[in-house]
């Protein structure tokens, strides 16, 4: 099926060539000899191994996420990608052609490395569980990953696991780096946009989050409890790594379609936070419930309105003024096609909040995450005021991004902490009034919701206003281009 796929045959004919798998069979014989090479006589076996491993893990990660985002970069600065537009091929086939396609030397380097290191793996069992030279100790050979498994037998099932992992997270990356890739880029930016820059640094934090939970005895690679059930380190890599993949697939479907014109419902991103948030929401120390799901849920869904929202800085005022078009002329479900997905994100997160000030038992246990949610949905909204001002700025007016940007860090983060040093709490809960349940001084009354309401009043009047200006240079400028 996928072979029929014209993107992705384009993107072999591209990327792959006759020589080039004698070729990357010769890298991956030379690598294992080079290590072979200057590993002692007693570890060349084991560091062989954990070489031919390792390259199969990193293989998809690194190297075939940045080859995937640059798979649509390209297409820009090639000029290519208009007719891509003009194709018959849907979301769906472009989106398959150019993650499997592109990507295909990096998934054969893998698949290599993980038939060396089975064989490797196989023949290390067999010289390990036959008899062994008197008086040679073979315990040493195992380093900290093998020691962890308590049977010989075990060790040959190591690389089948761990290719199950590489499968997962490598297609799930290469999906996220598809999906975050900017589609307006010139090329001397292109080095600047590096997709691959991206994935390394959500690797990098993901692992210091690992390594700091696991150093503070939160995390540990025993059995964990999810939902009630108990998994193994590899079982909820499997699971994570599942969601993880569907996830960013459905994603990048959503951004195939945006790209390629295809109008849908904006129903993508809350499937997907609610679905993140029941796979998070297991993991929570204490019996897991639905009160949880919600909270999981409601922060999520802010998280996606707040990048959303910045991401489609540019585009804002064409998309609302295609959903005032659209819903001036009674095409409701054309408005709702063209809505910004930030506004949907934020209901997502209005609809927990409010689910969670409904629950019977909400007063009962309710926690510091629970109470700061209504306030951040409404500081939510004033911050997304600074972002529509700077998209409804005149045409051909210099926008002002950097003071905007300069003065909701001044106001939003630099001005409270500074009067929170100052020990002035009342101010500084005038300025953010989020900051009451997150600091056990601070305490929140009827004052301090007044001027967040005070806040949002302003910051609608002040978007209005830039609206109305945008819409009068537009109908002035209508009669002089005709």
């Amino acid at each position: 099926m996928m072979l029929g796929n014209p993107e992705f045959q384009r993107q072999l004919w591209l990327r792959w060539g006759p020589w080039h798998g004698l070729w990357l069979l010769l890298f991956v014989a030379l690598a294992a000899l080079v290590v072979a090479v200057l590993s002692a006589p007693g570890e060349r076996l084991r560091n062989v191994l954990y070489v031919a491993l390792l390259t199969m893990c990193l293989a998809p990660v690194f190297p075939g996420a940045s080859t995937a985002g640059r798979s649509l970069q390209e297409e820009l600065v090639q000029n290519t990608w208009d007719w891509q537009r003009l194709s018959a091929l849907g979301p769906w086939q472009m989106a398959w052609g150019k993650l499997l396609g592109s990507t295909l030397p990096m998934w054969l380097l893998a698949l290599v490395c993980a038939a060396l290191a089975q064989a490797l793996a196989w023949l290390w069992h067999l010289r390990l569980t036959s008899l062994p030279p008197e008086g040679e100790d073979w315990a040493p050979l195992l380093a900290e990953p093998i020691q962890a498994h308590a049977h010989l037998a075990e060790l040959v099932w190591l690389a089948p696991k761990l290719a199950l992992l590489a499968l997962l997270w490598g297609l799930a990356l290469q999906a996220f780096a598809m999906a975050s890739a900017p589609m307006k880029i010139d090329a001397e930016r292109q080095r600047r946009n590096q997709p691959g820059m991206r994935v390394a640094v959500l690797v990098m934090l993901a692992w210091m989050l690992f390594s700091t939970l696991q150093q503070e005895q939160i995390l540990d690679f025993g059995l964990k409890r999810w939902w009630g059930q108990s998994l193994g380190f590899f079982e909820l890599g499997w699971l994570f790594g599942l969601a993880a993949l569907g996830l960013n697939l459905l994603a990048l479907w959503r951004t195939m379609g945006m790209r390629l014109d295809v109008p849908a419902l904006p129903w993508a991103m809350p499937l997907g936070c609610m679905a993140a948030a029941a796979m998070l929401a297991g993991l929570w120390p204490h019996a897991p419930g639905a009160r949880h799901w919600l909270v999981v849920t409601a922060y999520l869904a802010l998280g996606c309105s707040l990048l959303t929202c910045l991401s489609q800085r540019e585009t804002a005022f064409a998309q609302w003024r295609r959903v005032q078009v659209c819903w001036g002329q009674q095409r409701w479900l054309a408005g709702w096609q063209a809505m910004p997905l930030w506004p949907v994100s934020w209901c997502l997160a209005a609809a927990a909040t409010l689910a969670l000030l409904l629950w019977p038992a909400a007063g009962a246990g309710s926690g510091t995450f629970q109470r700061a949610l209504p306030l951040l949905l409404l500081a939510l909204l004033r911050d997304a005021g600074f972002v529509l001002l700077w998209a409804l700025q005149p045409i051909g007016a210099r926008r002002p991004g950097p003071a905007l940007s300069f003065g909701w860090v001044a106001l939003g983060i630099m001005l409270p902490l500074m009067l929170l040093g100052a020990r002035n709490f009342p101010l500084a809960l005038a300025v953010q009034p989020w900051l009451a349940p997150f600091m056990p001084p601070l305490r929140l009354d009827a004052l301090h919701w007044l001027v967040l309401a005070l806040q949002l009043g302003g910051m609608a009047l002040l978007v209005w206003r830039a609206w109305r200006q945008r819409l009068a240079q537009l109908e002035m400028a209508g009669p002089q281009a005709s």
